[in-house]
């Protein structure tokens, strides 16, 4: 179950996808409800016929999800009258469900078969260690979620519910971005905290740098120049942030991060968030940004340079052509 007024990890098809009852095509259902030995070893000692049906099934929503659900006989009746026809001589479909001691022994057994466990107290506390150290990396909500399904499928541990991954994560996001902004606040001097709230409380700042990531509209001088023209406009700030930066442990992808957070929104927007966090984006925003027109004023000179190097090749031609001509009149006038 999601946790509405929380982080929005996954959409509503993406929940039924990965934890909502599946639905097996008629094509599937043959190969998910086959009957192994090992699956008749456990229906060998059960005589009821419900109690049958719900392992088949149960067996059956594993294979294809490896996962386990709650269900009633009717919810999932086509695939239950697959099963009934094929294994139990066309019987009804039970009218009572079985029993959670019953249904659960069955999870049991299958987790057992497959090697699989339930997610304890201790595999959830090395869940938020992964979660964390995930943040560290990239804080994309949905990098570090399905971060966690590959590591409870890599240590074959049933994925937990929804609601306690978008926790996790929603946490694991929150820890580092308060690091982030501790850290922050104690590298900043004084001077360096005006400089960036005054650029915060500008209204023209934040719309002016959204600007700096549009690429120039090709590689002509005019174009470079203001490409100048915006990164003298930041010089400042970007000369302290080369010390910030290294100092906060931010990764790339984090800055990135960041950065198109302040890009995302708008000056109003930038501004409601708190102090910190707002300096946060805005030093992110402008090492990004100086860092790419350093890139378009490097392309341009090696644009330039190459250009005039072939210019200068073929005035070089050229002259020697002129010479040659001249050369060969010369000796036709003097012979």
């Amino acid at each position: 179950m999601a946790i509405y007024n929380s982080l929005k990890i996954l959409n509503e098809n993406e929940i039924e996808e990965l934890f909502k009852l599946p639905k097996i095509d008629h094509e599937d259902r043959e190969s998910l409800f086959e009957i192994t030995a090992e699956d008749k070893q456990y229906l060998s000692k059960e005589p009821e016929l419900r109690v049958k049906l719900n392992y088949i099934l149960q067996i059956g929503y594993f294979r294809a999800k490896r996962n386990f659900y709650r269900f009633d006989f009717h919810e999932v009746k086509d695939d239950a009258q697959y099963i009934l026809n094929r294994y139990f001589c066309r019987s009804p479909i039970p009218n009572k469900a079985v029993n959670k001691n019953k249904h659960y022994a069955a999870q049991h057994f299958i987790m057992e078969m497959h090697g699989y466990s339930r997610h304890s107290a201790q595999f959830e506390i090395e869940l938020v260690r992964q979660a964390n150290r995930l943040s560290k990396r990239d804080l994309t909500p949905r990098f570090i979620f399905d971060e966690l399904l590959h590591y409870c499928e890599q240590y074959q541990v049933v994925r937990p519910k929804y609601s306690t991954l978008q926790s996790m994560v929603s946490k694991a996001i929150t820890r580092e971005e308060n690091r982030l902004l501790t850290k922050l606040e104690n590298l900043l001097d004084k001077s360096s905290r005006l400089t960036l709230d005054g650029l915060i409380a500008n209204e023209k700042t934040i719309s002016d740098l959204a600007l700096l990531k549009k690429d120039p509209n090709g590689l002509t001088t005019t174009e470079m120049e203001k490409e100048l023209s915006k990164q003298s406009s930041i010089l400042i700030v970007f000369e302290k942030s080369k010390h910030m930066i290294p100092e906060l442990g931010i990764s790339r992808q984090n800055l990135q991060y960041y950065s198109e957070l302040c890009d995302y929104y708008d000056s109003y927007r930038v501004r409601a968030f708190s102090k910190k966090k707002a300096r946060l984006l805005m030093l992110c925003l402008i090492w990004q940004r100086f860092t790419k027109i350093n890139d378009h004023l490097i392309d341009y000179f090696i644009y330039k340079t190459n250009w005039y190097e072939t210019e200068a090749s073929t005035e070089a031609r050229n002259c020697v052509y002129e010479a040659k001509v001249k050369a060969s009149r010369d000796k036709i006038i003097a012979s």
